[in-house]
């Protein structure tokens, strides 16, 4: 397969989504005390590994790789996968991880290129370094109500939801908790192939329908399909060249062997969350925001109670309540370590125990999940667990052929791409007609107000008081021309209502619903005009160490 997309870097800050992430991307040294490694250098990988290999418990490996193995099998896994969960079960070898909570058919197109930037930057450690690198990816089903769960957004003249039908499941479930027919995900299937440009091609229908149809068949006729599953199992298939490993924290030997650091949780509560406050504060003061807001009266992770994720709150010293039961320290820790499923932790204590089960080289991280980071380092260093190296995952928006036309247009791509649309619709439009417009409407009104104060300046010469009557003159005719203004501006626009038509074109695609489209569209609407080894295009546009949002302009024609 040829090169399909060309690339060019985008820097204007609303790609960026808050200053701490664009810092963290191009400045790295206004913000380094907030973490370990500089993800740029590759010194600090080699620096990473070396650690990893000093103070990792290898005892964990097989363990590790048992579980994977299982679980990732269960779910499709390719020969790939299978291969490098053998290399994780390898003493020296290291990890490098995203996670993201699971989309319906993978959910929007930024949890693709995180996976992607996992693929790559794992690829790339290995090569540098000598190292075998395991590329993972951990779907975070011990979340609840996730956004992305339920919906998927494609393009049809407009930005379009498909939902599924998930009414009276989700409440406050463990998305890991929630099962679907497999009639759910044909209905979802059959509104996409309604709503999609030409249809759905028989290449897409045939992967979602084999992947559906499989996990059926593994869960027979009473248990549902469950949406982290099927999640996970399109990943695996789509990436399968590459083999990334699923982890999935609702597996109870995983919950088991992560129980260590609820114990620390439970005493030292009152310093992690001072911890996670000050360095709050510390962040809001340079000019950045705070992510985390720690709660002081909940501990950092749930106990899950008819199928719903309860808080636990703290009454008082060593004294813990769920729903309307209270339970002494030792009963708490009991109650966790019979029942490991019932327990999901919070965005807190998650990476921690990831990056103390693995041998963590480095974390592929949203803008939202940087932020986490700077605040959460300081817990690190307390609980004796070293910072990996946080890497900004890929993040981009793609140009279809018709989009490029209209941007390659003089001064289109400022124009419209920087301001919002009602601004870019006034500066498109200031073409000769608009400004000679413009300018008869100041020259009318420059005429008119010398004419009336010449005007009045006459009649108090006479010994005439005209009082406020020239003042309500002006104010009569500044609004009159106003609306004359905005008459020629409207018959400007629809003059050149073509102009109009292909901004909003480029709105739609890149801003869709007012977001970036990497947070609005799904995967599966670009595999269907441009056929599934897109996914190969997407990964070879993408360079290690290349950060910062990308335009991906097709070097090839559209299939449909």
């Amino acid at each position: 397969m040829g090169q399909m997309f060309n690339t060019s870097r985008i820097k204007n800050s609303r790609f960026y989504y808050n200053r701490l992430f664009e810092d963290y991307i191009y400045d790295y040294s206004e913000i380094n005390k907030y973490f370990n490694y500089d993800p740029g250098n590759i010194e600090s990988y080699r620096n990473r590994i070396k650690k990893i290999a000093g103070s990792y418990d290898n005892s964990n490996r097989e363990v590790l790789a048992d579980i994977l193995r299982k679980n990732n099998k269960y779910l499709g896994a390719g020969k790939r996968t299978l291969e490098n969960i053998d290399k994780l079960a390898r003493r020296e070898s290291v990890i490098v991880i995203g996670g993201q909570q699971p989309g319906l058919f993978t959910g929007p197109l930024f949890i693709i290129y995180k996976i992607i930037t996992v693929l790559r930057l794992s690829k790339y450690i290995e090569e540098r370094t000598g190292t075998a690198v395991v590329p993972c990816f951990w779907n975070a089903s011990d979340d609840k109500n996730s956004v992305q769960i339920d919906n998927l957004g494609i393009i049809d003249g407009r930005y379009r939801q498909v939902k599924i039908n998930m009414k009276g499941r989700e409440a406050n479930k463990r998305l890991s908790d929630i099962s679907l027919t497999l009639s759910d995900y044909e209905k979802v299937i059959k509104e996409m192939d309604a709503l999609m440009p030409g249809g759905f091609s028989e290449e897409v229908r045939t992967l979602l329908m084999d992947i559906l149809s499989s996990l059926s068949k593994k869960a027979g006729t009473s248990d549902g399909i469950g949406p982290c599953q099927v999640f996970s199992s399109i990943v695996l298939k789509l990436f399968s060249e590459w083999g990334p490993v699923i982890i999935d924290p609702s597996d109870k030997n995983l919950k088991e062997m992560g129980s260590g650091l609820l114990k620390k949780d439970i005493e030292e509560h009152k310093t992690i969350n001072d911890l996670i406050s000050d360095r709050g504060k510390e962040l809001i003061k340079s000019g950045y925001h705070a992510q985390i807001d720690p709660q002081k009266d909940t501990l950092d992770f749930f106990y899950n109670i008819d199928d719903e994720r309860e808080k636990i709150f703290i009454m008082a010293e060593s004294v813990f309540r769920i729903k309307d039961k209270d339970y002494s320290k030792e009963e708490l820790l009991k109650l966790a370590e019979s029942e490991p499923l019932a327990i999901s932790w919070n965005v807190v204590l998650r990476p921690l125990i990831q990056d103390s089960l693995f041998p963590v080289a480095a974390t592929v991280c949203g803008p939202g999940e940087v932020s986490y980071f700077a605040q959460l380092s300081e817990v690190y260093k307390y609980m004796g667990i070293e910072l990996p190296v946080i890497y900004p995952r890929y993040s981009a928006t793609i140009i279809e052929n018709r989009i490029e036309k209209i941007l390659r247009k003089p001064d289109m791509a400022d124009i419209i791409l920087f301001q919002e649309r009602s601004d870019a619709i006034r500066d498109a439009l200031r073409g000769e007609d608009a400004e000679k417009t413009g300018r008869l409407i100041e020259d009318l009104q420059e005429d008119i107000d010398k004419k009336i104060e010449d005007a009045e300046s006459e009649i108090k010469i006479h010994g005439i008081d005209p009082e406020n009557a020239f003042d309500r003159i002006k104010r009569n005719i500044d609004k009159e021309l106003k609306i004359l203004s905005k008459k020629l501006y409207s018959k400007l626009k629809k003059q050149n209502q073509h102009i109009i038509d292909g901004i909003d074109e480029v709105y739609l695609n890149v801003f869709p619903d007012g977001n970036l489209q990497e947070r609005m569209i799904n995967i599966f609407y670009y595999l269907n005009k441009y056929g599934i080894d897109m996914i190969s295009g997407l990964y070879y546009s993408f360079e290690p160490l290349d950060r910062g949002h990308r335009f991906l302009y097709f070097s090839r024609g559209e299939k449909k």
